[in-house]
């Protein structure tokens, strides 16, 4: 007499988008012998993710740096369902700038379940703000040998401003 038929397998394990799983089939005939098969199947990883419009490196202003702000950085594999890899990760600033300018290095890291790593990094140039310029500096003057003698006879004190900080002072005398 001749044993066939099918047996149903059961899975065991779960998968996820790099994983693997086995699946088992038991069967005990009517002599109570049991014959098990065990199939491991192997999940081949789903295409590894890559960031979504990667922002090249650029130079700002002191005044644009002052203000710029890093945004999230979304990623994707294009795989839907249980291989699907997306979402988005905070990028980390280093570096610094100040009025004199500087660099600032944006970096967004994203490890997925498979343990593969995906990098981006922005570098931001900052530029030197603007020189100082002089405001309502006074022009030039020509003037007669008579208009430029001071008959100053006793001391006294002569103020300007340096529009900057303070009034400063200084005296003259008589020669």
């Amino acid at each position: 007499m001749r044993i066939a038929g099918t047996v149903p397998g059961l899975v065991s394990g779960s998968f996820d988008a790099c994983g693997e799983f086995k699946q088992s089939r038991t069967f005990t005939d009517a002599c109570d012998r049991t014959i098990t098969h065990t199939q491991t199947i192997t999940v081949e990883p789903a295409p590894q993710a890559v960031f979504i419009n990667a922002p090249a490196d650029i130079t700002l202003t002191c005044e644009e740096a002052a203000i710029f702000t890093v945004s999230d950085l979304a990623y994707t594999n294009g795989e839907a369902g249980s291989c699907e890899i997306a979402g988005s990760v905070p990028g980390l600033v280093s570096g610094s700038f100040d009025a004199c300018g500087g660099t600032q290095t944006i970096t967004w890291t994203f490890t997925d379940a498979c343990n593969r790593t995906i990098t981006h990094t922005q570098t931001i140039t900052v530029e030197p703000a603007p020189q100082a310029a002089f405001i309502n500096a006074p022009a030039d003057v020509t003037m007669t040998c008579e208009e430029a003698v001071f008959t100053v006879t006793d001391l006294s004190l002569h103020k300007w401003r340096n529009r900057i900080m303070r009034d400063c002072w200084f005296s003259t005398r008589s020669c």
